[in-house]
């Protein structure tokens, strides 16, 4: 009962904080960028004194993505967990009417849940690093720029 709970609360997350969840990435690959092109400006400049509110920035910002994307890789493998536990209970020992249940379990769990930022973002930690990955690329453009 518990799990289905969350599949649930899965699906009510997904539907509305979708939007919410492309923001924070898009505003975080964003800031990312922009607060380490003005720390390096910063530190070309001689400002040490100033850029420590930058690199404490920018480390919250990749921090805030962190926790988001934590949760998102906590579901799937939960979803994921709950698979192979299904499909390692003793069916056999079963009613007829619990195996007809069990499958269905079985096929509501093929397809992992998981957090999606506006459709195009799945919240994980394979995402994490490349959106990290795609700011620090832009960060080198840009201060490469400068």
């Amino acid at each position: 009962m518990e799990k289905f709970f969350v599949f649930r609360l899965a699906h009510f997350l997904n539907s509305s904080l979708s939007n919410m969840y492309a923001a924070v990435v898009i505003i975080t690959l964003v800031g990312i960028s922009v607060t380490g092109l003005k720390t390096v400006i910063l530190i070309k400049k001689n400002h040490y004194d100033q850029v420590l509110r930058f690199v404490i920035f920018t480390t919250c910002d990749i921090i805030h993505l962190f926790l988001n994307s934590m949760a998102g890789q906590e579901l799937f493998n939960g979803s994921e967990e709950e698979l192979k536990i299904i499909y390692n209970c003793n069916w056999i020992a079963l009613s007829t009417k619990s195996r007809k249940l069990i499958r269905f379990s079985m096929m509501r769990t093929l397809k992992p849940c998981a957090l999606a930022a506006g459709g195009f973002y799945v919240m994980n930690m394979e995402n994490f690093r490349s959106v990290v990955q795609t700011s620090m690329s832009y960060l080198t453009v840009l201060s490469s720029a400068y």
